[in-house]
């Protein structure tokens, strides 16, 4: 299971002079992330999502895949609530250690991901908005469980 929540068409240039931004990568990146798991930590609708996708996750984890009905009941949002979690939560760590990997693109773009040896595979690309208040500011998270599949191919 892999996701991504990003800000789709948004132009991080219509957020220059706003709070939205921050002044250096690391700050947009812990605000970023502490928005994320402020919701999946302390909401109650994004806490009972969790605590049910956690269980989700162990059983897929363990060898058994969810059926298409549990997927169509609502398994899906629920495992995607604790993945994301789980993946803010890894990214976050990485960060506070001082081990989590940039790299700059070549569209002026930063992706700040998990390091290698890392249990969880988790990203945020971070824009940047030159000028006067201008400032960084988090367009993408994504994370992949390596336990469950991403993109599974359709068989032949």
């Amino acid at each position: 299971m892999c996701g991504s929540s990003g800000a789709g068409d948004v132009n991080p240039e219509d957020f220059r002079g706003t709070e939205q931004l921050s002044s250096s990568s690391e700050e947009a990146a812990s605000r970023y992330l502490e928005d994320t798991r402020d919701f999946y930590e302390n909401d109650p609708g994004g806490i009972a999502q969790v605590e049910a996708g956690r269980r989700w996750i162990t059983r897929v984890e363990g060898g058994t895949p969810l059926t298409a009905e549990e997927l169509q009941a609502g398994a899906e949002a629920e495992l995607q609530a604790a993945a994301t979690l789980r993946g803010a939560q890894a990214l976050s760590e990485a960060l506070e250690r001082g081990t989590v990997v940039i790299e700059e693109r070549d569209d002026g773009y930063l992706d700040l991901t998990t390091p290698n040896e890392s249990t969880t595979f988790a990203y945020l690309t971070l824009a940047f908005v030159p000028g006067d208040g201008g400032g960084y500011m988090g367009v993408e998270f994504g994370y992949e469980l390596p336990a469950l599949e991403c993109d599974r191919a359709p068989e032949d």
